[in-house]
């Protein structure tokens, strides 16, 4: 028992010492950076994946209804609540020529990019990468250029996730179906299980792709895991808490479309403030490892910092 009170004790202090080290770097104004180019990336992102989807799915009845399964899509990783808001805002931009789906595709690709550039930069500061001193032009270039290589990956093995979540969502709702006119007795816990297991999966793969490869620094798989698992759960019940408390329909009916997309600019902040946290959660444990300092040790090393800097 008291190793278990230990345990607990050291993983909230690490918990704290990862608050503070996200205060001491500046998370919020950090967050709010990637959070405004995510915000912007949403439409655009939209518009892509409706124009995809559709046609990936052109020579099915589902692929008539693009539209919805995005949306589905929205409703299981965030709320019912910003799915209705993102259907709101949907209905004030036309989709589906080939005209738009292009400048989607470019939009996509400026603010998506820049996006995870600032949460590349927010890294660097959790990871204290240094910043090379007055490179060269052609340095800078083949710097930025393989930044913007390793934030397009991203977008793309996050656009693959997305697909893989719909695809097995899919599957499942068709082998339910097979198995119900087979009249095959399976309970419908196990279904309602599988299907809720889905999202937080795919969230979990999605943050330990970023913990992994966006970071300059190289981070260990278990350091990675750990801090994915963290975060997915912690998306997961503060998602559910915004839509109720923060985020509710009476707002967006307020204050009508702006009202919408600055209730769905809320829910960028609040995935970025997580990927920080989550950020200086694993850079603690790499330290700690590396130190071999316990977690009492690293909590007054970051105030000792943070002292050091207001003086």
């Amino acid at each position: 028992m008291r190793r278990l009170a230990t345990g607990v004790r050291s993983y909230v202090l690490r918990l704290y010492a990862a608050y503070e080290a996200f205060n001491r770097d500046g998370g919020y104004h950090l967050a709010a950076a990637a959070a405004y180019f995510f915000g912007l990336a949403l439409f655009p992102m939209l518009s892509v994946g409706i124009m995809a989807l559709g046609w990936f799915l052109r020579s099915t009845h589902a692929g008539q209804d693009a539209r919805i399964l995005i949306l589905d899509q929205v409703e299981d990783h965030a709320s019912p609540v910003v799915a209705e808001q993102v259907r709101q805002l949907m209905e004030q931009i036309q989709f589906g020529s080939s005209q738009g789906g292009l400048i989607g595709l470019a939009m996509l690709c400026l603010t998506a990019l820049a996006g995870f550039a600032q949460l590349q930069q927010a890294f660097d500061r959790i990871w204290n990468v240094p910043v090379p001193e007055r490179p060269g032009i052609w340095s800078f270039l083949r710097q930025v250029l393989l930044e913007r290589a390793a934030a397009f990956l991203m977008l793309m093995l996050t656009g693959a996730l997305v697909l893989a979540a719909f695809f097995f969502s899919t599957v499942m709702t068709t082998v339910q179906g097979w198995a119900e006119r087979l009249h095959v007795t399976t309970p419908a816990l196990f279904w309602t299980t599988s299907q809720a297991l889905i999202s937080p999966t795919v969230n979990v793969l999605a943050f330990t792709l970023v913990y992994r490869w966006l970071p300059k620094a190289r981070v260990p798989w278990r350091d990675v895991f750990h801090g994915a698992v963290l975060v997915a759960a912690a998306w997961e019940l503060g998602r559910h808490a915004l839509a109720a408390i923060l985020i509710g329909t009476h707002y967006s009916t307020a204050y009508g479309i702006v009202g919408a997309f600055i209730s769905l600019l809320a829910w960028c902040y609040y995935g970025c403030l997580l990927l920080l946290l989550g950020g200086e959660f694993v850079a603690s444990l790499g330290r700690e490892r590396w130190t071999g300092r316990p977690p009492e040790e690293m909590l007054k090393s970051i105030f000792r910092t943070t002292d050091e800097a207001v003086a």
